[in-house]
């Protein structure tokens, strides 16, 4: 962990509520509802908030997996499948990896020519791979020491040549996907964190919705929960409110900004800590970006002050 990281996360302030409902899911087994939406305007601290949840998964262990959209990446349904395979580990994935390498990986014709042979060619037999060793491929596969990889060719554009539908592409690739994502999840639980979805396309959010989240109200994803992170706050359809924990970021108030003051390690007598602190809030509206810039910069000014 960076210590920039470090920083902020122990300078986390406020959001008890979000944290303690964050934890429950993770902990409790019944935890009836496996979607987590957190919304608010920009400088609520949403981004620091899914840093500390996704701080928590890694204390714990558990499996997790970021989908973060910005506006110079926007994540189609394949690209998000392909990222939460990674994170959770492409070990887990070799059919869809090996469905997704078919639709878009050109056709290879190969010509072999056999001289001076009689009955059936051995390739192989009776390999042995020692610790740490790799070879190439055998046979067109590739072979690592500890079994068979099947590696993703990272191709983007679907093959023309095969007559499928972008639609039965889509379904096929989804469903292998899910089956396997649930399989890794059987051992131990997954967290997605999926933040600012609404700069993805029409397309790629009904997926998120319909496919991605579906799975979960159709009961074909087990052990797998969601943290879903926006500005806005999204329409939900009745049918999915028993799944849904929504969390709407407000300011911080007074008190948060003075615990804020106090992690930040300034030495301030009560007296001007309550005052600082009031200026603070009056300026910022409890808005925690702007606290946190007011604080920094109330900082240094203090440090360049020291010996004047």
């Amino acid at each position: 962990m960076t210590p920039f990281l470090q920083q902020r996360l122990a300078r986390f302030v406020d959001r008890e509520g979000e944290m303690r409902s964050f934890c429950g899911m993770l902990e409790q087994k019944d935890w009836p509802r496996p979607i987590m939406l957190i919304w608010g305007e920009g400088g609520m601290g949403k981004s620091s908030l899914l840093m500390r949840m996704v701080h928590e998964c890694s204390l714990r262990q558990f499996g997790k997996a970021e989908v973060f959209w910005t506006d110079t990446r926007n994540h189609d349904y394949v690209a998000v499948m392909r990222k939460i395979r990674d994170d959770v580990g492409a070990g887990s994935f070799v059919e869809f990896t090996n469905l997704i390498n078919f639709f878009t990986a050109p056709p290879q014709h190969r010509i072999e020519v056999v001289v001076g042979t009689k009955g059936a060619i051995s390739a192989g037999s009776g390999m042995e791979l020692a610790t740490g060793a790799s070879v190439g491929t055998v046979a067109g596969v590739n072979v690592e020491a500890g079994g068979i990889v099947i590696k993703d060719l990272m191709l983007t554009d679907p093959r023309n040549d095969l007559g499928i539908s972008e639609n039965d592409r889509m379904m096929r690739l989804t469903d292998q996907f899910i089956n396997e994502l649930n399989a890794a999840a059987s051992t131990r639980k997954v967290v997605i964190f999926l933040d600012a979805v609404e700069k993805a396309t029409d397309l790629t959010q009904r997926w998120v919705w319909n496919e991605l989240l579906g799975a979960v109200r159709d009961d074909r994803l087990a052990n797998v929960h969601f943290v879903i992170g926006g500005r806005q706050q999204p329409v939900i359809d009745d049918r999915w409110r028993p799944l849904i924990e929504e969390k709407q970021l407000g300011p911080l108030k007074r008190e948060h900004i003075v615990e804020y003051l106090k992690k930040r390690g300034l030495d301030l007598d009560d007296g001007e800590q309550d005052l600082v602190a009031e200026t603070i809030f009056a300026f910022t509206d409890g808005n925690p970006f702007k606290v946190a810039s007011a604080v920094e910069a109330f900082a240094r000014k203090r440090e360049s002050n020291v010996g004047k």
